[in-house]
Order: structure tokens, then sequence, then C-alpha cells
């Protein structure tokens, strides 16, 4: 078997007595392609990911590739690989024995998470969850209490494994409340960017993007909720919607439609600026999905390569925490850069050729 590095893979290969012979769902926080090696022994394996570049990467393995679209999936043998929102996998799900839960950072995705998928559980199955002990792992029992009574399985790599034979079904999860700005209203979902608010550094993005785009082609990188993208749109652009989770992009296609815009928006699931065409506008407060080290770096290396993607006389919007070392790396990548406001926690840049 190859070099195993990814501790909660490891910790269910410890367990993997656990999935063998059965139909297996894997689902939430999968971040590694080495999930893969999970699928041995299994009757079959279902892969549900969020993350467009694992799952792509997860894809090739099988020696299949994924286009941009939301809403796909792979199978090879009796492995599968769904790239889709929580909605729309669970509808190509069918009944299975065992469900191999990976913590999300946001527990109330895991709960939403069980509750679309628990009810096309056989009898006689199986609820496993697993996660970081610094991420919540420790308690995620928790959430399994409302249907049985969990236990603990095993412990390894600084992670909890916990197991439950369910025997009643959940409740029923309380909705995301929707959120206004301006005159747009918009839907809010569990672990989608930013969840039940429009948070500072967006809002004081917003104030200081054009407020005359017509006909203009715009792209809100990294568009979460879609909250820039909408903005972007209202003002005359035509806008491509561009995140690496399906999640995020099937809840701004869904803002787009209430906010009665779809016909000027386009979404394209994508790791950063992957096979993006040139635009007017590219505008973007970049997530910190795993951790603000791993985070400066990708937004650093998407800041180099922005001038490749912008028409001529086009121009970067950029917000970041102001510790965060934009600057420099902006200055080298473009003529002219510009703080066009800035507090103690953000800044926001404009730059162009």
């Amino acid at each position: 078997m190859a070099n195993i590095n990814h501790p909660l893979t490891e910790l269910y290969l410890r367990n993997h007595d656990l999935l063998q012979g059965k139909d297996v769902v894997f689902a939430g926080d999968i971040d590694s392609m080495q999930v893969l090696h999970l699928a041995k022994g299994c009757k079959s394996a279902v892969f549900i990911i969020d993350n467009y570049a694992i799952a792509c990467q997860c894809a090739a393995a099988l020696g299949k590739t994924l286009n941009h679209e939301i809403n796909q999936s792979v199978t090879v043998g009796f492995i599968s690989v769904i790239f889709a929102p929580l909605t729309l996998a669970a509808e190509k799900i069918t009944k299975f024995s065992c469900l191999t839960l990976f913590l999300s950072k946001a527990k109330q995705k895991s709960a939403e998470i069980l509750r679309s998928l628990a009810p096309k559980l056989e009898q006689e199955s199986l609820i496993l969850i697993a996660g970081s002990n610094d991420g919540g792992g420790k308690s995620a029992d928790g959430l399994l209490k409302e249907c049985g009574e969990p236990y603990k399985v095993d412990t390894a790599r600084k992670c909890t494994l916990f197991a439950v034979k369910p025997a009643s079904p959940f409740s029923p999860l309380k909705a995301c409340p929707d959120i206004c700005y301006e005159n747009l209203q918009l839907k809010q979902k569990y672990g989608v960017f930013s969840q039940g608010r429009v948070d500072e550094g967006t809002s004081l993005l917003l104030k200081n993007l054009p407020q005359n785009l017509n006909g203009l082609k715009a792209l809100d990188l990294g568009c979460g909720c879609g909250i820039i993208g909408l903005y972007l749109a209202k003002k005359g652009a035509n806008v491509t919607f561009s995140d690496i989770s399906a999640e995020a992009l099937f809840l701004a296609e869904l803002n787009a439609k209430e906010n009665d815009l779809k016909e000027s928006c386009e979404f394209k699931a994508s790791f950063m600026l992957d096979d993006a065409p040139g635009f007017d506008v590219i505008a973007t407060n970049p997530p910190f999905h795993e951790g603000i080290k791993k985070a400066e770096k990708v937004t650093l290396e998407m800041i180099k390569e922005a001038p490749n993607h912008l028409n001529k006389g086009g121009a970067l919007y950029l917000v970041g925490n102001s510790f965060l070392n934009y600057g420099p790396t902006l200055e080298e990548a473009f003529e002219k850069v510009t703080v066009i406001e800035s507090n103690k926690r953000f800044s926001v840049f404009k730059a162009s050729n």
C-alpha cells in the first residue's frame, strides 16, 4: 500500500474491519485523495466530495476527468466519486449500510450531512464519525446521541473515531437564516462563507468596487454565497462565479435566481484562477479554508497569476486582513497598486497594469 500520511484516513484504516463487505458512503470534510484507500474491501464505496481540487484528484486516480460543472460524478467498478452539493449528491445515493463521516469544521454542516444521508441507511446499519481532536473530534459523539448510543472506537494521530448503530431518526435541523445587503436577499447554508452575516472584509470591499460596470466581464473569485458577484451583477457586469466548493456554487446560483440576476451570471467549479479567461474586473475576499499560512500562500500565487487573466485596462480588487503582507507581491505583479481603504483589521487593494 502507498504511504499514508493523512491522519483521519490512517485512523479509519486502523478500523477498516468496520467497512469490510459493506456499501459505504464517505462524506464530510474530505481534504485528501488518500481517502480512496478506504474503498478496498468495501462492497461499494461512494465518496461525496465538496472540494473540487480533491474531487479532480480522486477522479484522475480512477482514470477519469471532471469538468467545471457543479453537479457531476464518475464511477469505476465499485467506486464512485461525486462532486456536488449535498442536496443533489443525496439524490444520487441509493440504500447503503455504512455512513463514514469526516467531521466538518462547522459542526452544523456535519449535522446537516447526517440528516440528509441517514434516511438512506438500511436496517442494522452503522454511522462512523472521525475528526481531529483540535477540530472538535473529541466531542463528535454529541452529533450522534440523538439517533442512538454512540461509543468511542479508537484514537490515533490526535484524532478520535466514534460509531453508532442508529435506532431513531434525527430531528430536523434549524435552517440557517437569510441575510440582506442593500437590495440583495441572500440565502445561507452551514459551512459556506460567510454564514449568517456580511463579514467586515467583504463589506469594505463592496464599498470600494466600481459603480458602473455595464457590459464588463467580472469574476467573483472564491464566491462563497455569491454576495460579491451579485453586487457586481447589480452594477451591470456579466459575472463568473468561481469557487472550489460545490456547496458554495450551488448557493450562489440559488441567490442569483432569488435576486433575478441569473441571466448575467455563470457558475464554475475551479481552484483559484485555473482555466479563467480574460476579465475586466476580478474581485475577491480570499478565503482561509486551510489556516492562515496555507491560505496566504495560495493567495500570493493567485496575485502573481492575476495579470494574465485580466483584459487591457482591467483591475484586481482584493480585500485582506491588514496583517497579511499582500502589498509587495501585488507591486511585483502589477504596475499600479493602490490601497483604496484600510482600517485596523482590513485593507482593500486595487491593482492594474
